[in-house]
């Protein structure tokens, strides 16, 4: 049914003009907003102050104080979202230690529960509100948008500076959020169907998450936080497959998924007790004939290879995927989930590493030792015997749970361990 018209024709040419203002004018309307005088206000200081402040004569000021805006909204939004994400990836881990003791498990649940509270935090504070603003000025110079006529030079150049922003800020939350969906997706059996990766899929995700947020601001009742989560589930499901992510040892059949399942909780859970544990010992824990495991697993190697990789092979693949454009963010969060699980699963681990030799080269801490190795080779300036001597120590005192030589290395290495300032600095071959 057409919505019917409001307007006279005779009044027709007027708001169309309105609307080419709002789209030729809104990167001015947002940078003229934001000026010393109306922040000024807010804090109580005068223009001048605020000039003195930004070392900018009045005049300027106000364009220097727009854009520092946009930028410290970036950057305060995104903080907030790594928080939120490492929160949830440390969640994740005690749940999934939980699961590991009691056999409860509903990854699916789990994810949907993390969504629903990342969609009931998206409308706290003035952050998103602001981030909207700041959307619609960079929407001017976007490329799939038509630049409206007459934008002047000034606007053009504040509706970039707001593109780029907003564009860095988005790059950063698929980033951050690839760990923890590849998690996700590995514990509910699914993998990127043909023509998808895991990097489409967090795209897919946050744009249909952004847009269920957007419709809510205006018609709250037609998406609840509930049934947006449900959506970007579904959403999940339809751009996926059941598979492996990162153990190509996973079955295909539903029936075999789940003793292979078995085998490796088992494997888990019995070295949680022991260091000691057979193969014979594991398939009855399991429930599952010794050949099937044989089957399956090729060697015990391989059985006990595939328990780590469950737990910390989602985030070795994701930290493959984005850890060497990202570095500085990620190598310190890698290595303390590595740690982590290598601390919550000693005797796992030193199996792991006692039989990995076997696996020539294919075992899941290799791949994790060499990919670390040339990320951090990466991040040092200056690779010196003393510079290897460090990234080997990081390496196996993330692999064996030490954190006290863990923080040591990284720090010598030149990263700030496990904090929210992860900057990487020239390593000092000297000092090492």
């Amino acid at each position: 049914m057409p919505r019917p018209r409001r307007s006279d024709d005779d009044l027709v040419p007027y708001l169309d003009a309105g609307i080419e203002v709002l789209a030729r004018d809104g990167a001015r309307a947002v940078a003229e907003v934001v000026n010393t005088a109306s922040v000024g206000r807010r804090v109580g200081k005068t223009s001048k102050v605020i000039g003195d402040a930004f070392r900018s004569p009045s005049r300027d000021a106000g364009v220097r104080l727009a854009r520092r805006v946009v930028e410290h909204l970036c950057d305060m939004t995104s903080s907030g979202v790594r928080d939120n994400i490492d929160l949830g990836i440390e969640l994740y881990g005690k749940a999934l230690n939980q699961h590991l003791l009691d056999g409860e498990w509903d990854a699916e649940a789990l994810f949907e529960l993390g969504l629903l509270q990342n969609f009931h935090d998206t409308f706290k504070g003035q952050g998103f509100i602001a981030g909207i603003m700041v959307h619609a000025a960079a929407a001017a110079v976007s490329e799939p948008v038509q630049t409206p006529p007459g934008i002047s030079p000034r606007d053009k150049e504040f509706a970039r500076h707001a593109l780029r922003e907003r564009a860095s800020f988005y790059r950063e939350m698929t980033v951050a959020f690839l760990p923890l969906l590849t998690a996700a997706l590995e514990e509910m059996g699914r993998r990127p169907r043909e023509g998808q990766s895991l990097e489409s899929i967090c795209v897919a995700i946050h744009a249909l998450h952004d847009g269920l947020a957007l419709r809510r601001i205006i018609e709250p009742e037609s998406v609840t936080p509930e049934a947006a989560a449900k959506t970007l589930i579904a959403l999940g499901y339809a751009l996926t497959e059941p598979g492996s992510i990162v153990d190509e040892r996973t079955p295909e059949g539903v029936g075999d998924r789940q003793k292979f399942a078995r085998l490796v909780r088992a494997t888990i859970d019995l070295y949680r007790h022991s260091s000691s544990v057979t193969e014979v010992e594991v398939a009855r824990r399991a429930r599952v004939a010794r050949r099937t495991a044989d089957q399956m697993f090729g060697s015990y190697a391989g059985l006990v290879d595939s328990a780590v990789r469950s737990r910390v092979g989602a985030f070795a693949h994701a930290f493959d995927i984005v850890g060497p454009r990202h570095a500085e963010i990620f190598i310190p969060r890698f290595m303390h989930w590595l740690y982590s699980a290598a601390y919550e699963n000693p005797n796992l681990f030193a199996a792991s590493r006692g039989l990995r030799e076997s696996l020539d080269g294919k075992s899941v801490l290799s791949e994790i030792a060499e990919s670390l190795a040339r990320a951090l080779r990466d991040v040092v300036k200056n690779v010196t015997p003393a510079a290897e001597n460090l990234i080997a120590i990081a390496i196996d005192s993330a692999l064996v749970g030490d954190e006290g030589e863990l923080q040591k290395a990284i720090a010598g290495i030149g990263l700030t361990p496990f904090g929210s300032s992860l900057e990487a600095v020239a390593f000092d071959a000297d000092e090492g």
